[in-house]
Parts: structure tokens; sequence; C-alpha cells
């Protein structure tokens, strides 16, 4: 990310506005939405942090840098919002959250984990989710499609119940365990095949693909 300027940002630069906004609003609409479950109201209280950040901003204190700036007064928010009874409210109305640097980062010291950080680890979280979802629909898809409904479930029970082989024969009438073996080496194939399309960069399965 580029630096702020402190400068520009004081001086009430739009530009300079527009490009924090640009860089922070969804990491701190991310952040709000840990707590506040409405959508709308997460937006809205997201757009406030930006507008108090606007209002307090000759009061900045440059011990912290403007990530902290940022979640101090988006966590200052949150906490007004909840003591209030979770109530929709309007960006602007309510308490003033545009206070000093000294009670924004009360309880939260600078050498902590930065809310970004903690953040980007939660979406790489719901990256993963989303991928490996698309991974395993595309396996059922393939298999549901040719009808291949045996082998399907030789796959959850050998993934999912992690049955042995030998029990998993038994129970849907095949062969031997060597033909259960085939099936969950072919899918396992597969699930690489489908990873590559959802992980061209190899990133979100890591452990996966070592």
């Amino acid at each position: 990310m580029l630096p702020v300027d402190l400068a520009r940002l004081r001086a009430l630069d739009h530009a300079e506005w527009a490009r924090v906004e640009k860089q922070y609003f969804r990491r701190v609409l991310y952040y709000v939405r840990k707590s506040v479950k409405d959508f709308q109201v997460c937006e809205d209280l997201t757009q406030d942090v930006f507008l108090s950040a606007i209002r307090a901003i000759d009061r900045y204190d440059e011990t912290y840098n403007i990530e902290q700036y940022l979640f101090g007064i988006a966590r200052n928010k949150v906490i007004d919002h909840l003591r209030k009874g979770g109530r929709d409210e309007a960006p602007g109305s309510g308490g003033d959250s545009s206070v000093g640097a000294a009670e924004l980062f009360k309880a939260q010291p600078a050498r902590d984990p930065t809310p970004s950080r903690i953040v980007m680890e939660s979406e790489d979280q719901d990256r993963r989710r989303r991928a490996l979802a698309g991974v395993l629909r595309s396996l059922v898809e393939e298999y549901w499609t040719k009808g291949e409904f045996t082998k399907l479930m030789a796959v959850e029970l050998v993934f999912r119940k992690r049955l042995k082989h030998a029990e998993i024969a038994r129970r849907l009438r095949l062969p031997d365990e060597k033909t259960v073996a085939g099936i969950k080496f072919r899918a396992i194939e597969k699930l690489q095949l489908f990873a590559r399309v959802h992980d061209p960069r190899q990133t979100l399965f890591s452990a996966f693909w070592r």
C-alpha cells in the first residue's frame, strides 16, 4: 500500500481522502461486520467512520498510523451502536466517535496485530472456503452427471467417514478394497485438477499442494 499524505489529508484534499477510502473501506466494513450483522447498518457505520476521521483529522496523533486511526474510530462506532441495543442509525447520528487518538486506542496498543492483518486472514479463510466449495461442487457434479453414484458414495465414505477400504467395499458391494483404492486415487487426481482451476496460483491450499 502506498503511504498516505498526511498534509493533504489535513488540508481535506478530496483525492487523497478518496484514496484512503478506496484502500480501507472494505477492511473496515469486514471489521464492523464481525459485530454487526445487518449489512446496511454495517455500510452506514463504515461510512460514518470515514466522516468521523475527516472531522477529527486535525487531532490525529502521528504515534499511530492511519490504519490504526480508522480502526480505532470503527471500534468506537461499533461499541456505540451495540450500547444502543444494536438499533439501526443514520451516519453521523448519536454519540460522536471523532475523539482524540488517546481515547481511540484505549486498550488497543500499537504492538498488537493490526486489525487489517486480522481482517486479511479472515478474508483468506473466506476465499479458501469458497474455493474448496467450488472444488467439491465440481467433483460431485461430474459424478452426478455421469450417474456414478456408487463412486460418489465411496468418495464420501473415504474422505468424510474415513472408513477402511474393506468396509467400504462391503457396504457398497464393490469387488474388493483395491476397487475402492482405485476410486480414491482417481478422486484425488480430479480434486487436484479442479483445485488448479479454483486456485491457479496454488496459494489457498498450500498444504494440499505440498
